[in-house]
Parts: C-alpha cells; structure tokens; sequence
C-alpha cells in the first residue's frame, strides 16, 4: 500500500499553515509509530533562508523527510519575489520537482505498510506561483486531497467557505478543514453547515512573550505540539482510511 498524500491549503496568509502541518506530521508520526514513514514537502519557500517552514516541521518532527524544493530570499509571494530576484520558475518545472520528491519520499518509505506525505502550499488558495499562475491550478495537477485551513478570525467564515468552494469547483476532495478555536466568533459552527468535510478545531499556539528566550519559546511550542498529538493522531488516522 503506498502512501496517503495530502496538499494542505488555506483561506489566506498568516492563519497557521506552517503549525497545522507540523501537528499533522507529528499525529502521522505517533499513529505510524515512526517518524521514517511520514515526509513534508515545500515546493516554494520565500523569504529563505531566514524563513524556512520544512526546517521548523523538522524541528518539532524529528525523524522525519522534510525538504524545500525552491527557495526565494525575498520574503513576498513568489510571483513578486521572481520579479526582484531576476528568476524564471515555471509551473511544469516545480510540477516535476514535486512529482520527483514524492517518488523519492515513497521509495525512501517503500518499507512500510503505511506511509504519509504532506505538502505544503504557499499563503491562500489562489496565491499565484512565481510564473503568476494561481497555484490552485497548479497543484490540482497532482490530484491530491486537500486540508483546508480555514480563518478562525472576524469575517474568516467567508472567506474559508470561499476558499473551500473554489477548491471544490476545481475538483479538490476536502475531506478536512482545521482552524484555531476563538471563543468569540465560533465560526466553526457555520463553517460545519455548509460544507461536506469534516471541520476539527484546534487550541491557538501559545503567543510568544517579549523577553522570552528562543529557547524558551521553543519549549513553549513543543509542550503545545505534545498537548495536540493525541488529537491529530486520530485527524490522521481518518485521512489516511
């Protein structure tokens, strides 16, 4: 049986992507009993090397495959960051690289009977790649199913049920939708109605404190990450059903 891939989106930038990814690679990890059967993969990365999402999934997955195809040092979206940097990246050539990290992921996997991929996209559904094309477009290619997640925020029910419905008109199964819990909007409730996923709400991350070290916030995050491993074991394990 070979493994269970998924491309995780979202309504829009900065709603925890990067952090929901990490807790679903851990709750992988803990279900299959070994971080060598789980990879991460970012296609795009802006704002590198000071910005890297495969090195934070790394840091809190230990054990697992995780791996950044394209990097920009620009820490906008990549259709701007190829203008400034002078970069050509076409759509066909990170579709390849794509396709050729997950044939390594699986061979590298090939040992269990189980296995999870995740892939990571770059700021909203419709982001547009460094060639200007929306990157929906680009990943329905691999026709993987998608984690959505939604903005837990005022005005985040339409915009994750917009997100949601652009996904589905292109053929996406959204078999998933994670956001943070915010006690004051509960968006998850009319979130749940209309749509045909299932909708998980997640504990926000601890905020970080000024005059916190690094590594005190490091600490912080893994406790926060340990407290959600039992639950996104079980969010897993349905995806991979």
């Amino acid at each position: 049986m070979g493994p269970r891939s998924v491309v995780t989106f979202a309504a829009n930038t900065d709603l925890g992507k990067t952090i929901l990814s990490t807790a679903l690679c851990r709750g992988a990890s803990s279900l299959l009993k070994t971080p060598s059967a789980v990879a991460y993969i970012k296609p795009i990365q802006t704002g590198f090397p000071t910005d890297s999402d495969s090195r934070f999934v790394s840091s809190f997955c230990p054990g697992i495959r995780s791996n950044t195809l394209f990097t920009f040092t620009d820490p906008v979206s990549p259709h701007l960051a190829a203008v400034t940097e002078r970069r050509q990246l076409a759509d066909t050539t990170v579709l390849q690289a794509i396709q050729a990290e997950m044939k390594a992921s699986s061979e590298a996997m090939r040992s269990h009977r189980d296995a999870f991929i995740l892939i990571e996209t770059a700021g909203g559904v419709h982001s547009p790649t460094a060639s200007r094309s929306l990157q929906s477009s680009l990943y329905k290619a691999l026709g993987l199913a998608s984690v959505l997640v939604g903005d837990s925020k005022l005005g985040g029910i339409s915009t994750t049920l917009t997100a949601y419905e652009s996904l589905r008109a292109r053929d996406f199964n959204v078999p998933l939708i994670l956001l943070f819990k915010n006690g004051r909007y509960m968006n998850e409730d009319v979130i749940a109605e209309n749509v045909d996923a299932e909708v998980v709400v997640v504990p926000e991350p601890p905020k970080r404190v000024d005059g916190v070290t690094e590594q005190q916030d490091r600490e912080q995050l893994l406790e926060y990450f340990r407290d959600l491993d039992d639950q996104m074991r079980e969010v897993v394990g349905k995806l991979l059903k």
